[in-house]
């Protein structure tokens, strides 16, 4: 593995972590601030853009510009909507509710970079049905979880495969935050497995 430069993950989300960690990357979190985009009508443009922005946010930080850098963003697109995270407990249960029996889809957009390159950037999709679950199942879901801090109000890795979703296709590390394999492709083409 290619390890000589540093490899920064421009995220604090503890899933992404989690997957990375999983690929065998040693990391470093540099997390900086930047405005995000919300084109209402376009989830993919908006995954996209949104990575680029905080990838750039970190790589235009003299000391990570001769670093490896990856920077993702997710979100839901549900009737025709783009959801991020929710605002309020009340918020992640309205959407959590509209859910059931009804499908929708996962946007991951990824932008990452070898050092001192331009990123590679793409999107992956993810599609999910949910299960027909009661009002009980929602606020029982609640309790297990910190709905605030995830896209859409769920988590599929952390008991939402067995309480809410009915079946997926596509990554499952995707409805995480961070397609795991089509990452792993792009770093072998990239050559960051040597």
């Amino acid at each position: 593995m290619n390890q000589s430069a540093s490899f920064i993950a421009a995220t604090a989300s503890p899933r992404r972590h989690k997957i990375l960690a999983t690929l065998g990357i040693d990391f470093t979190v540099a997390v900086a601030e930047c405005d995000e985009v919300h084109y209402l009508d376009d989830p993919a443009r908006t995954v996209l853009e949104n990575a680029a922005l905080k990838h750039a946010a970190v790589a235009n930080q003299e000391q990570y510009c001769s670093s490896w850098i990856l920077a993702a963003d997710t979100i839901v697109w549900f009737n025709n909507k783009c959801l991020g995270k929710p605002a309020t407990l009340a918020e992640a249960k309205q959407m959590l509710m509209s859910y059931a029996g009804k499908t929708q889809t996962v946007y991951t957009g990824v932008a990452v970079s070898a050092p001192n390159q331009e990123p590679r950037c793409f999107v992956v999709t993810s599609t999910l049905l949910f299960k027909k679950y009661s009002e009980a199942v929602v606020d029982e879901y609640m309790k297990l979880i910190d709905c605030l801090g995830r896209a859409g109000a769920y988590d599929i890795d952390e008991y939402g495969k067995h309480m809410l979703i009915e079946s997926y296709e596509g990554s499952y590390t995707n409805i995480m935050g961070l397609p795991q394999e089509r990452l792993a492709e792009v770093l072998k083409e990239m050559d960051f497995f040597k």
